[in-house]
């Protein structure tokens, strides 16, 4: 019996010392049997990267509308703006005169993120009226000066303390337009007749501030809002607060020339990364494929949040109906380098496209929160250990 159970144990483990060295290659280990070769083509053997194009997606403003944040200021080329629509005004105060009312407060709630010199923290606007009907597809192509009454409202100009929690900043607001917005809200029977205010920057600004506004299924977040004191009838005084509804920002700042990769979150700008797989041999399978951008923090511009470890990028699937691929870049820790490990789909949908080529969408993660500007070297770039990197792992097959 002890012969048996020796017998048995050493079995196994012959077994087992021939099964660990008949494993595949960490190269082929992933793999299925029926390749006949692997193979790797990276660009720095083929000519993989075609051209790159930087510019402003002209999206609308679904990703900075409601969401939870406005934008205010100014920081070297780049500008933010907001419009702000109260949804609450009431139709019962239509007989007010301006001597009617004791004091209009306008206040906005800070937020601890910004963008530029916050060392100076400087944040200076002036609030007018807005003229003409804004959708929540608006862009800011579509609003035009025509939209900017001339007229002064409100206006800041001061440093709000960069601390996780800050009081809301006060001005004292138009009386005459809240007289036009009640009597105006009695006689249409609804506010669309009343199309807001618009915060602009003045050239004072150092920065760019963010404030809390309305975020879609959050009741609890604060808002902008209009507080006004108004003495009625019989001399008693009462308060009403309008409370903004509809909230969108605006960012602008031309396209930086350079042959660099530049990606920044609320304008937003991407860069297109035009791909040319006509290298690959016909009829293969592409088993992995990654790509790695090189990032340059001395052109970069980033805000108080310091540097987010997470890109992303967009394609489109022509293998699957032209259905919309995602990726992420990840940073490695300790390094420059944001790495793409995951973008063999992509490859693969350009590669079985009809001119074996394909476009990945290059943005930032957070396009919302962030106003971040990053700077990545370009396919062209003096330095070709700085410039991008792809390398695709393939079979062939039998």
């Amino acid at each position: 019996m002890k012969v048996t159970t020796y017998f048995a144990v050493l079995f196994c483990t012959c077994l087992i010392i021939v099964g660990c060295n008949d494993r595949f290659s960490p190269v082929g280990s992933d793999f299925l049997t029926d390749t006949i070769g692997v193979f790797t083509v990276s660009t720095d053997s083929a000519a993989l990267f075609k051209k790159t194009t930087t510019y402003h997606r002209k999206i609308s403003t679904t990703t900075l509308f409601n969401n939870g944040v406005l934008y205010i200021g100014k920081s070297g080329d780049i500008e933010a703006f907001s419009l702000i629509r109260m949804i609450n005004i009431p139709d019962t105060l239509s007989q007010l005169n301006a001597s009617d009312i004791v004091s209009a407060t306008l206040k906005l709630e800070p937020l601890r993120y910004t963008f530029g010199d916050s060392i100076a923290n400087m944040l200076q606007f002036s609030v007018v009226k807005v003229n003409k009907l804004w959708r929540p597809t608006a862009t800011l192509d579509t609003i035009t000066q025509e939209y900017f009454d001339s007229k002064q409202l409100a206006s800041f100009s001061g440093t709000i303390p960069l601390k996780d929690s800050v009081a809301a900043i006060a001005m004292d607001f138009d009386k005459d337009i809240l007289v036009d917005w009640f009597k105006l809200r009695k006689l249409s029977g609804n506010d669309s007749a009343i199309y807001g205010i618009a915060l602009r920057p003045q050239s004072g600004s150092t920065l760019i501030r963010s404030f809390s506004t309305g975020l879609v299924g959050n009741t609890q977040r604060k808002s902008s809002t209009i507080e006004v004191v108004y003495r009625r009838d019989n001399s008693a005084l009462d308060t009403v607060i309008l409370r903004s509804g509809y909230d969108a920002s605006f960012l602008s700042a031309p396209i930086p020339q350079t042959d660099d990769i530049v990606l920044q979150g609320g304008l937003p700008l991407v860069t297109e990364l035009v791909c040319d797989f006509s290298s690959l041999p016909p009829n293969v399978a592409i088993q992995r494929a990654d790509l790695v951008l090189t990032f340059d923090p001395s052109r970069s511009l980033f805000g108080n949040k310091g540097t987010d470890s997470i890109l992303t990028a967009t394609y489109v699937d022509s293998t699957r109906n032209n259905l919309l691929g995602t990726t992420f870049g990840i940073r490695t820790k300790g390094t420059n380098t944001f790495t793409y490990p995951l973008v063999s789909g992509f490859v693969e949908a350009g590669y079985r496209g009809k001119n074996k080529a394909g476009t990945l969408l290059l943005q930032v993660y957070d396009r919302i929160a962030r106003t971040d500007r990053y700077m990545f070297y370009g396919i062209n770039h003096p330095d070709k250990s700085k410039r991008p990197k792809m390398t695709i792992i393939y079979s062939t097959r039998p």
